[in-house]
This record gives C-alpha cells, sequence and structure tokens, in this order.
C-alpha cells in the first residue's frame, strides 16, 4: 500500500482519471440504456412492439420494380397484374 501512495503525482492522477472515466462511463450506461435491451439478444425487447403497431403502407409499384425487377415482370404477366 506504502508503495501505491508513492507513486509519481501525475501518474497517480491518470490513474484517478481513468477510474472516474470508467465509473462516469459505467454510470451513463446503466441509466440511459434501455431497460428491454438485451431481452432478445442485441436488441430492445419493445422494439418489436413498436414495429408490430406500425402501419403497413404499400411503397407503389415503382418501388417494387426497383428492387425486384425479375419479380415484378412476373407480377405484370400474372394474375395479380391489377395490384
Amino acid at each position: 500500500m506504502r508503495r501505491f501512495l508513492n507513486m509519481p503525482p501525475q501518474i497517480f492522477r491518470l490513474f484517478l482519471l481513468v477510474i472516474g472515466i470508467v465509473v462516469s462511463y459505467s454510470t451513463a450506461r446503466y441509466f440511459l440504456t434501455p431497460h428491454s435491451y438485451r431481452q432478445y439478444g442485441w436488441y430492445r425487447g419493445a422494439a418489436l412492439e413498436e414495429l408490430r403497431e406500425r402501419e403497413i403502407v404499400y411503397a407503389g409499384r415503382p418501388a417494387c420494380e426497383d428492387c425486384n425487377p425479375d419479380h415484378y415482370g412476373k407480377l405484370l404477366k400474372g394474375a395479380h397484374k391489377t395490384l
């Protein structure tokens, strides 16, 4: 213990600074992280409920064509061409 107190002051201050940063980070993480975080792996459990509550919106034919040109061509030839 005596050796620990006899270290140079700049090293002791650096040590205290590192301890302060670790404590500040741990405290902020505890208070700022949602309670449902890591409920389902690396995700917020409440996010699934939020996504389920969103209204489903159709993006339109141009969006379908941009993402899936092959399927879009089949759609125009098939029974669903009026969609």
